[in-house]
């Protein structure tokens, strides 16, 4: 539901900078635009800022065994963008070992 909502504001802030930078000149849309990268590249640091200590300040949980969190893991959603891919890897430290590879082929008219 999040997602669809973040879409659909996107699509209105798109359109409605489309119509608004539509009906100024050249050059007043392009003093427009400096200016919005400006704030665009100015929250975009502090986002990067506040995700660094975010990220840094959790502790680190360990169970009885040392081995294993105390909290269960988080749900971890798969976006698989490649088509027909059957071999999808993700979460933390992941290992994927690949036995099956095709063969190859012979080339016709080469001597073995």
């Amino acid at each position: 539901m999040r997602m669809w909502l973040a879409l659909l504001a996107s699509a209105v802030i798109l359109v409605g900078s489309g119509i608004f930078f539509a009906t100024q000149s050249l050059g007043r849309a392009d003093q427009y635009a400096s200016v919005a990268s400006f704030f665009l590249a100015l929250l975009t640091a502090v986002t990067a800022v506040f995700s660094l200590l975010h990220s840094r300040s959790k502790p680190q949980v360990t169970g009885g065994t040392g081995d294993k969190a105390a909290r269960p893991p988080r749900r971890t959603t798969v976006l698989n963008l490649a088509w027909r891919n059957k071999a999808v890897q993700y979460g933390s430290h992941s290992t994927m070992n690949i036995t099956n590879t095709p063969e190859k082929k012979s080339q016709k008219g080469q001597n073995a």
